[in-house]
């Protein structure tokens, strides 16, 4: 017989709609649909032409299929830094009007991004090392991260357009992109304590 099942409410549980849903389709679907595999379908998936066909539509739904899979990375190297959701990430939400408890690390990992670049003069600094401090404290901040439940995901809120401008960052930083991620960094304690 057909094996065919539905998913039940709670695992492992089957209701009675479910049990009336597999007597319907063994009792009467599969029979109609046995007759009909062997006296139409059958003989026209077995020319070579067709199971050709068959064989490509099945590798182009399997290529083109997208996997609801969350990442197990956490991280700025991650695509998707929204959340460890897989999401992507929104506007930094307050904790019922009230900044989020965020972890020493985070909150020092921040002050010295923004330190690093209030403290940067186009003049005499060099652009690529900067960059690359910039990158490090952002990396420490995931590597030490501590954070959990909405905190953490509002932190990847907050996180998200850090890491947009350190990828546009040149090693030649121009004034606009340095007070940008300057007045954005100095936002934080709005969001977190």
């Amino acid at each position: 017989m057909l094996n065919c099942w539905r998913p039940a409410v709670a695992h492992g549980e089957r209701t009675i709609g479910d049990l009336a849903f597999r007597i319907f389709v063994n009792a009467v679907l599969f029979p109609v649909f046995s007759v009909s595999l062997r006296t139409q379908i059958y003989p026209l998936i077995m020319k070579p032409t067709s199971i050709i066909a068959i064989f490509l539509s099945a590798l182009l739904a399997t290529a083109c299929s997208t996997s609801d899979a969350t990442h197990e990375a956490h991280g700025p190297g991650t695509p998707e830094m929204g959340n460890e959701h897989g999401g992507h990430a929104g506007a930094v939400e307050l904790d019922n009007g009230q900044p989020w408890d965020a972890n020493t690390e985070t909150t020092h990992g921040v002050n010295a991004m923004l330190a690093l670049v209030n403290g940067y003069d186009p003049a005499t600094g060099d652009g690529a090392v900067l960059k690359k401090e910039l990158t490090a404290e952002f990396n420490d901040i995931f590597a030490k991260c501590t954070m959990t439940g909405e905190a953490h995901v509002q932190l990847h809120n907050y996180l998200t357009p850090v890491h947009g401008m350190l990828d546009k960052l040149s090693t030649q930083p121009t004034a606009a992109d340095l007070s940008e991620l300057s007045t954005y960094l100095s936002t934080y304690g709005q969001y977190f304590k």
